[in-house]
């Protein structure tokens, strides 16, 4: 079992047809998550104290925390002024919300079960729709409001369910040789990548290495995360894109990267990663070593970058809490 490719679909057009719409996509994407980041931090800063901050949010956000911190102001002076800025949804309203996606949820949840498979493209929307919703409203922080909660677990439900039909693809195999290798190799090439980085541009920042309780977190929520893209979104993908491994590794890395807004570079480098993740699945369909290449490469791009790239990893409100 190396492809999970239909045999019909997988020579279609040359290496241009194959890859150019995925790579299109990727870019969009890109695109995207640049203007929602900027449409996030803007109302939290003052005039970009430099030309590169101008562009670059984090780096925005970083500087002006050391001034707020340099005037006396509270460490979370950030989060404050989001938290005042930012869209205010009730509860009625997200409730309100969390009943009209019950609708389509439980519709396609008995067509798939009682009348034949659902469409992908209603598995992808419904797995996602909810808590990209809630992230790119800011909803993800300490004191989510528990409507808003339910909105997210929804969505994660959902697509847990869909995962969950093929019974012989849940449980997490070890994987084989070649599988290991090849995500290790991955992960081996963006650490060097870091490691370059770390040493030509900020040589003189401190390791950042998460503490034990975020740690933990981390490889929970990886192991997860790699579960739904591979066994959920991935399958998805495959199956509306009809057997186009690029074009559907790139529908994955594109929503993926949109769970993580607002933060733009760690927007940019999970899509960048999911669209690798996804490639290799496709060849090797095993998850447990592309999840280990994800803590590994979580990890490492906090720890060795400067606290105006990725800042603290945070993702919607938490974004704005003060870079470790």
């Amino acid at each position: 079992m190396h492809s999970l490719t239909p045999p019909a679909e997988a020579g279609n057009g040359g290496p241009l047809a194959r890859w150019l719409p995925a790579l299109w996509l990727v870019a969009v994407a890109l695109t995207v998550y640049f203007v929602l980041s900027h449409w996030h931090a803007t109302p939290v800063l003052r005039p970009a104290p430099d030309l590169l901050a101008a562009y670059v949010p984090e780096r925005a956000l970083w500087m002006e925390e050391q001034r707020a911190s340099a005037a006396g102001e509270a460490a979370n002076v950030l989060y404050r002024r989001y938290a005042a800025g930012a869209l205010v949804i009730p509860d009625a309203v997200w409730f309100l919300t969390l009943a009209l996606y019950l609708i389509p949820v439980a519709y396609v949840l008995r067509r798939s079960f009682f009348k034949g498979d659902a469409p992908p493209s209603w598995n992808l929307a419904l797995t996602l729709a909810g808590p990209l919703v809630v992230v790119i409203l800011g909803g993800v922080e300490d004191n989510t409001r528990a409507s808003a909660a339910l909105v997210f677990i929804l969505g994660l439900t959902y697509g847990a369910i869909v995962g969950q039909r093929d019974v012989s693809r849940l449980r997490l195999s070890p994987g084989d040789l070649a599988a290991w290798r090849n995500a290790l190799l991955f992960a081996a090439v963006v650490v060097l990548l870091l490691l370059g980085y770390r040493w030509l541009v900020a040589p003189d920042h401190a390791l950042r290495w998460p503490g034990p309780e975020k740690l933990a977190r981390y490889a929970a929520w990886a192991v997860f995360q790699q579960w739904l893209i591979n066994r959920v979104l991935a399958r998805e993908a495959l199956r509306l894109t009809r057997g186009r491994e690029p074009l559907a590794a790139a529908i994955v890395a594109a929503l993926f990267g949109l769970l993580h807004a607002p933060n733009f570079a760690l927007m940019c480098a999970t899509c960048i990663g999911a669209f690798v993740w996804t490639q290799l699945y496709f060849r090797r369909p095993y998850v447990l070593p592309l999840a280990v290449s994800h803590i590994i490469l979580s990890v490492c791009l906090m720890a060795l970058t400067p606290p105006w790239v990725v800042r603290n990893a945070e993702i919607g409100a938490r974004f704005f809490m003060p870079a470790l």
